[in-house]
């Protein structure tokens, strides 16, 4: 009897902590930023979890915790949980600088120039400023040939500055850097035609050389650094994909080979960037909108095959149209039938959604046939895993160089 009073007790005592249990210090949390309009705060860490409210771009939350693409925080005083693709750390300068969206003058070149900020000329006439780093953002103005922008962060293909007093966004491949230090005045008068033209030139003429210099880097160091790769592994969630052999779902093998080549791609230099990271749906439209939005150099579907006749085998890759994307195609089935020990079944026009919507070149590689019990034996490997993540980042190199 005395045994079951202090089991009660303690059961007692430890149900008083679950319910008045205070969150992690303030000290150890993060700081991140929203880089996404109308993001899903959930009430734990899962897609179809319940919504329990909103953030909007620019939105900050202190994060704790990390758990398979999910961090988690606080919202309306309870635990929540947010996407981390859609989060990115805040630049530290703007906030050194003394800048914010309240106390910043309303004109540009009101601020003064820090040694950490950059000065960056638009090289084209009507440049869309926007609200947020994304395509599909409001616009909220823009900038003529040669006007100069500070620029306080940057975000994969977007760099972050102020227009009129609040936070804006400008697409970094319309700029280039101003070499003057002591620039101190932001203009917003439109050049004369024969600048405007030298303007241009030398834009052109720059991103012809950051070209030069990274298909010469990849050539001479087998590094992909400075490029964008958008790795798109398909189906997932409530999309199970195909059904192979012994009832294996396409998006299981899918994702644990995109783990690879995530991997294998980073170690390159390249910075990736993943359609889905654990097993949740996506859009074909979502897919593409990343893509899209992130300035892709290369947009990869990784997808395994199925047919009702088990003998089918083999790897094949997908393009839409144009010689980029067939050279895309080309360069990284080439290096895949090189290294993998399954039938090669060459390249293929296709029109699939993520391809034909694509704005960057963009292929859809089918890495074996799940419903051949060959194919589904070695897919399921860790070694053909491996081999196939070092054959596309072969192949990547191959098609930049």
């Amino acid at each position: 009897m005395k045994r079951l009073i202090t089991v009660s007790i303690s059961m007692v005592i430890i149900l008083f902590i679950n319910l008045f249990e205070l969150p992690v210090s303030a000290q150890d949390a993060e700081m991140y930023e929203v880089g996404s309009a109308n993001l899903n705060v959930r009430s734990s860490p899962n897609h179809q979890a319940p919504i329990i409210g909103k953030l909007d771009k620019g939105d900050r939350v202190k994060v704790y915790k990390e758990s398979f693409g999910w961090v988690q925080t606080y919202y309306g005083g309870q635990e929540a949980w947010v996407a981390s693709q859609y989060l990115f750390k805040p630049s530290s300068s703007a906030k050194a600088a003394g800048y914010t969206q309240k106390n910043l003058p309303k004109a540009q070149n009101a601020a003064t120039l820090t040694s950490k900020d950059k000065v960056f000329a638009a090289g084209t006439s009507n440049l869309n400023v926007r609200s947020g780093p994304s395509h599909d953002a409001p616009i909220i103005g823009q900038l003529q040939n040669g006007d100069k922008v500070r620029v306080y962060k940057e975000f994969f293909g977007w760099v972050q500055t102020y227009y009129d007093g609040q936070e804006a966004w400008v697409a970094s491949q319309y700029l280039f850097e101003v070499n003057k230090t002591n620039q101190t005045q932001v203009s917003k008068k439109t050049s004369k035609k024969n600048t405007e033209n030298t303007q241009a030139e030398k834009v052109e003429s720059t991103k012809k050389d950051e070209q030069k210099k990274r298909e010469a880097n990849t050539a001479s160091t087998g590094s992909l650094q400075g490029y964008n790769i958008v790795i798109d592994p398909g189906h997932g969630g409530k999309d199970p994909g195909s059904l192979g052999v012994n009832g294996v779902f396409e998006k299981d093998i899918i994702m644990r080979t995109a783990d690879h080549v995530e991997q294998k791609l980073r170690q390159a230099g390249a910075t990736v960037i993943l359609t889905r990271n654990s097993d949740y749906y996506i859009s074909l439209n979502e897919r593409v909108r990343l893509s899209n939005l992130y300035h892709t150099h290369a947009f990869i579907s990784l997808h395994y095959n199925a047919h009702p006749l088990m003998r089918m085998n083999g790897i094949e890759t997908y393009y839409h149209s144009g010689e980029k994307n067939r050279d895309l195609a080309s360069n990284i089935q080439g290096s895949l039938e090189q290294n993998v020990s399954l039938q090669g079944r060459g390249i293929k026009e296709s029109n699939f959604y993520v391809l034909r919507k694509n704005r960057f070149p963009s292929v859809l590689v089918e890495l074996g046939f799940i419903t051949n019990p060959g194919d589904l034996s070695m897919a399921q490997s860790e070694d053909y895993q491996n081999t196939v993540a070092n054959s596309i980042v072969e192949g990547l190199m191959n098609y930049f160089n």
